[in-house]
């Protein structure tokens, strides 16, 4: 919503200041006084102009003239929003424009005709999470209703850490998409192992997001050179917790990384035989051809004992010799096959 993108709209800084200058984002500094340093989106590297999503003709320049119009042409089915963050993450001095990077910055306005026109007060202004709903509302609404992408049908998806389920911006905002990518996912950019709740709260909140009908999008990011045979079951045994019919999985060595065909893809575990269950932080889910058991994070305890039922032999899917008791170490996972898994 805050970013122009550059290499589809072909606008430089220079065509924004001449000809929307009133709709570029700028930086208020830590005593909240406006700066002409442009607000700055951490880790982006081209130089896409920052832009006040506040503004009703920007969401519109967003949705339906520059994205929803390149969708409809490419024949892509949905639009996938970017960052739909409920707190004010942007730095001020814009590298992409020759400036240095002011970390005590934060977006809070924009200058028309000289004068400062402030939209947020802090980081956490509630008026900057109205306006990341209220940009998800307009887009939805744009894309169901205008004359041209009307009849496409496309889906909204966003990218949206977990919130809290009772926030009433958090049920707005699930009220106007068809999904939500979990950036973040259950590697935790490889920070995983050190997490405890990580599981439990991702879990809960993806089947939640399922049960509302809604895509939910697993990136595992685990910012290693490779990602081991464990990760990979990892990630594939907390997808398989987590799905119910509406979950999708990638897993990537790092942030941003090309597409593999691991093989554990090809596990085949059948149908689920309910619920994931147990803890508080061994967890089961059983399903018609194998069983999958989670610990979440023991720590300081560096395993726990799993019972397995014991009418089934079990076969890992990465060949790790499976024992009944099934010690599971701290932040590591079994993705298991068997017959009749459900009986």
């Amino acid at each position: 919503p805050q970013e122009d993108r550059s290499q589809l709209s072909g606008h430089d800084l220079t065509w924004w200041q001449t000809n929307h200058p009133d709709w570029i984002l700028y930086a208020c500094d830590a005593s909240n006084a406006p700066t002409h340093d442009f607000a700055y989106w951490a880790g982006v590297d081209k130089p896409d102009v920052p832009l006040d999503f506040h503004n009703p003709d920007v969401i519109d320049y967003q949705v339906r003239q520059l994205n929803g119009a390149n969708a409809i042409a490419n024949g892509d089915t949905a639009l996938a929003i970017d960052q739909i963050v409920f707190q004010d993450a942007m730095a001020g001095g814009n590298p992409n424009f020759g400036q240095t990077v002011k970390n005590g910055e934060y977006a809070c306005g924009v200058w028309q005709n000289g004068t400062f026109v402030r939209r947020y007060n802090g980081v956490h202004d509630p008026a900057w999470t109205a306006d990341m709903v209220a940009f998800v509302k307009t887009a939805r609404h744009i894309v169901t209703t205008d004359p041209t992408l009307a009849p496409y049908h496309l889906k909204i998806v966003v990218n949206h850490p977990l919130g809290g389920i009772g926030d009433p911006n958090e049920q707005a905002l699930l009220s106007n998409i068809d999904g939500m990518v979990d950036e973040r996912g259950y590697a935790d950019y490889g920070r995983y192992t050190g997490n405890a709740t990580l599981f439990n709260a991702t879990t809960a909140y993806l089947t939640y997001l399922q049960k509302r009908g809604l895509a939910v999008f697993i990136i595992n990011s685990f910012q290693d050179a490779a990602v081991t045979p464990v990760q990979r079951e990892y990630a594939l045994a907390t997808y398989f917790m987590a799905n119910d019919g509406g979950a999708d999985v990638y897993i990537s060595p790092s942030t941003g990384g090309g597409e593999q065909n691991y093989p554990e893809y090809s596990v085949q575990l059948g149908k689920p035989c309910g619920e994931y269950s147990g803890g508080p932080k061994i967890w089961y889910r059983k399903y018609s051809g194998g069983l999958v058991v989670v610990n979440s994070g023991s720590m300081p305890d560096a395993a726990l004992t799993a019972a397995l039922p014991s009418n089934h032999s079990y076969i890992d899917i990465d060949g790790r010799t499976v024992t009944n008791p099934l010690s599971v170490a701290s932040s590591d996972a079994y993705v298991l096959l068997t017959s009749n898994g459900c009986s």
